[in-house]
């Protein structure tokens, strides 16, 4: 294995375990709540909270947004890297195009 694919790897089994870890909170989470619903008191809704978006739009705003700017990032570095990189031999002039003495 190349550093790349034990990158890769390791990456996978961290992702692996902080989604297992995700799905213990929800199901504990799912769990507990359920003994509290009785004792729940009905909260007040003020009408400003009609003109918010849900939990979930808000989350999906805001992924959305890290998203773009994840993949601006990106693109930035990409062509960052590209202009510090050597040419390639393809665009490397050849000794033909070097003046003769």
């Amino acid at each position: 294995m190349n550093i790349s694919e034990l990158t890769a790897a390791a990456q996978d089994s961290v992702l692996t375990a902080i989604e297992s870890a995700q799905e213990w909170i929800l199901e504990g989470l799912a769990t507990t709540s359920s003994a509290f619903d009785t004792y729940r008191p009905g909260a007040p809704h003020p009408a400003v909270l009609d003109q918010l978006p849900t939990p979930t739009e808000t989350i999906d705003l805001t992924f959305s947004f890290m998203s773009r700017l994840l993949d601006a990032q990106h693109d930035f570095l990409t062509r960052l890297v590209a202009t510090w990189s050597p040419p390639s031999d393809a665009s490397a002039p050849s000794s033909s195009d070097e003046p003769s003495e």
